[in-house]
């Protein structure tokens, strides 16, 4: 960690429209981003909303190992030791950043859903995004817009996909 605090970052993979999702799930399974999100998380603070995690749960079977998973839910569920429960977005960042500077992790990362993403987005000075070359007629859940204000700093093709990592400018 360079500054001493972690840096927020959205972490997402979207359609060309910026659909990210459809009945709770993300409608489609590409090996290539799910290695780079491994890669991407691995030994960080990973923040989901509670939708987003049960559709991880639902397809894993457990929580993502080698990561400190926090979850967002005004329901307060119980997913065992591995996984913190937060009933706010606010509440989870500061134990993320706590986490992260705890453990020498540069980096907190926002993992979804949509609404989590838009909490996120006053705090967040950097994103990983996968783009996916799928369309999703039903999509029911979208990445919010950065606006103008982010800039592309690198850009790489793997397989179906193009992994971008933006910041935003200061």
């Amino acid at each position: 960690m360079t500054s001493g605090f972690p840096t927020v970052c959205f972490i997402v993979a979207r359609a060309p429209d910026g659909a990210i999702g459809r009945a709770g799930a993300m409608p489609w399974h590409i090996p290539e981003d799910l290695a780079f999100f491994r890669d991407k998380t691995v030994a960080k603070p990973v923040i989901f909303g509670r939708k987003t995690f049960d559709a991880i749960l639902a397809q894993t079977g457990r929580p993502l190992r080698n990561r400190h998973i926090i979850v967002v839910s005004r329901t307060t569920p119980d997913y065992g030791p591995d996984v913190t429960v937060y009933e706010s977005f606010p509440a989870a960042l500061a134990q993320a950043r706590h986490w992260a500077i705890q453990h020498g992790a540069d980096e907190v990362m926002i993992g979804g859903g949509a609404e989590i993403y838009r909490a996120a987005m006053a705090d967040a000075t950097k994103a990983y995004i996968t783009d996916v070359p799928v369309t999703v007629p039903d999509a029911d859940a979208f990445f919010p817009d950065l606006g103008p204000e982010w800039q592309e700093i690198s850009r790489h093709d793997a397989g179906p996909c193009v992994f971008r990592e933006l910041q935003r400018k200061i």
